[in-house]
């Protein structure tokens, strides 16, 4: 799993610099760097050291939720759950618990999109979005190659025979 928090933070900040040398650690290693170390890097280009801790900290605090978040993602049967009940509180919102979020492919940033369809709410997180695409292209995917060069090759065939 690839880890890319620091582009989830201001890209010219402390933090986000911080944050970067934490994922490229994470990222060549696969596991969580030492706190030293990233502190190291960071006061050697003239960082503060107390700042490089506290944002390690941070950083070390959200990775950790991205981990578990990416295994529970990783759990197949995680996407399909009977119906529970849920309840929308007077100010509008809603509390979606973890498992639920889970299933429904979200990312850690929340982003969804909604509609209402014949009275019902229905939620999509972008993941889900793009599974939901790739499945319909692979069950039409007729084996001669991509959709979008038969689909080219479809209307060059068609202008061919208008032109005849």
């Amino acid at each position: 799993m690839v880890i890319e928090l620091h582009r989830t933070v201001r890209a010219d900040s402390q933090k986000a610099k911080i944050w970067k040398i934490a994922d490229a650690l994470y990222n060549q290693r696969g596991e969580i760097p030492s706190g030293p170390e990233v502190v190291e890097i960071f006061a050697r280009d003239g960082g503060n050291e107390r700042t490089a801790w506290t944002q390690f900290s941070h950083w070390k605090k959200a990775v950790g939720k991205q981990v578990e978040f990416s295994r529970d993602l990783a759990d197949d049967d995680a996407r399909d759950i009977d119906a529970i009940p849920l309840s929308i509180e007077p100010d509008g919102t809603l509390s979606i618990p973890a498992r639920l979020r889970a299933a429904m492919m979200l990312d850690p940033d929340g982003r969804v999109t909604a509609r209402v369809q014949d009275g019902e709410l229905r939620i999509i997180a972008p993941k889900a979005a793009l599974a939901q695409l790739q499945k319909i292209i692979s069950e039409r995917d007729t084996g001669c190659g991509s959709p979008s060069a038969e689909l080219i090759a479809e209307r060059r065939a068609e202008a061919q025979a208008e032109t005849e």
